[in-house]
């Protein structure tokens, strides 16, 4: 009786021959690769007969080629087992795309432009209501200094007028009546001139009182008429000159209007209050202001070409 003993050898690959001859000679993965210069990835995908990931076909059977002669295993055989084609697995490792990952970018890209345009449009709205305030405070203002000078102007008109009205013009009537009994001739004979160098010359005497010391006192009035008074000086004076036509006001600390109106060239103004005044010049470039014999600089408000609102003294 036979008995057919059928047994199933399994193929050799690449792999399982170095690896078992690495074994017999008693290495590790590590040491192999440390001989080597390769990584120990790279020796155990060997081993396992699947590609390492990057690198090339050439350059893997090199590192086939230096195992086998490492571990002591022909390179006849090593040939014989790679000309079979011996399938080496893949280890291909593909990216993902992340779906989720791509709308959270785009998503929060549009929330950041759609807040950068906020941003951009709240900026040109403040600059539009900027623009809008300050041009209706200047045209207030050039329409108040317009009112102030009409009214100026009407008020020197009725002044002028009222100057011409019949009822100033001196009555002749008296003048012209004829004089009466009882009225005296008038002597209208020339006075004689009186030489005032002479009295000015003689010194006065004065008598005394019948009760006062016999002192006398003499009085020269050459002297005393050549002796100049003294100036008083005025404290918290201040002194305006005017070049040209200009609107002006101003008020003192108690915010009491001491000047309201309009002065043209060769006009002075000399005002006295309670400091600090408060001057709303409209052109300061036709102004000379002084105070307590301090010029007042106005030389910035001339340079920016606008009207001059400042206190004096500042503060």
């Amino acid at each position: 009786m036979t008995i057919d003993n059928n047994t199933e050898q399994t193929p050799i690959t690449v792999g399982k021959l170095l690896s078992q001859a690495r074994e017999r000679m008693g290495l590790t993965q590590e040491a192999v690769a440390e001989r080597l210069c390769l990584k120990v990835s790279t020796v155990r995908e060997i081993d396992e007969d699947i590609k390492p990931a990057g690198v090339e076909p050439t350059f893997l059977r090199g590192y086939m080629r230096l195992y086998a002669r490492m571990v002591n295993v022909a390179e006849s055989e090593l040939n014989a087992l790679l000309k079979t084609g011996e399938p080496i697995a893949m280890s291909t490792v593909s990216p993902m795309q992340s779906y989720s990952l791509g709308k959270k970018r785009k998503k929060r890209e549009g929330w950041l432009m759609k807040v950068t345009w906020l941003i951009v449009i709240l900026l040109i709205a403040m600059v539009g209501v900027w623009w809008w305030q300050d041009h209706q405070a200047q045209k207030s203002e050039l329409t108040t200094m317009a009112n102030q000078n009409d009214l100026i102007l009407s008020q020197q008109n009725n002044v002028e007028n009222s100057t011409e009205s019949p009822s100033d013009v001196p009555d002749n009537s008296a003048i012209n009546a004829p004089l009466t009994a009882e009225s005296t001739p008038i002597d209208l004979a020339p006075a004689q001139p009186i030489d005032t160098q002479v009295m000015e010359s003689q010194p006065v005497k004065t008598v005394p009182l019948p009760n006062a010391s016999n002192t006398t006192v003499t009085v020269d009035r050459a002297q005393t008429h050549d002796e100049p008074e003294a100036a008083p000086v005025v404290q918290d004076a201040l002194v305006m000159s005017f070049k040209g036509p200009c609107w002006l006001e101003v008020r003192d600390a108690n915010n009491k209007i001491l000047f309201s109106g309009t002065k043209n060239n060769g006009d002075k103004l000399d005002l006295q209050g309670t400091p600090p005044y408060r001057l709303n010049i409209g052109a300061p470039a036709n102004v000379d202001a002084q105070f307590n014999g301090n010029v007042v600089d106005l030389s910035r408000f001339i340079k920016a070409n606008r009207p001059a609102k400042l206190k004096v003294p500042e503060a």
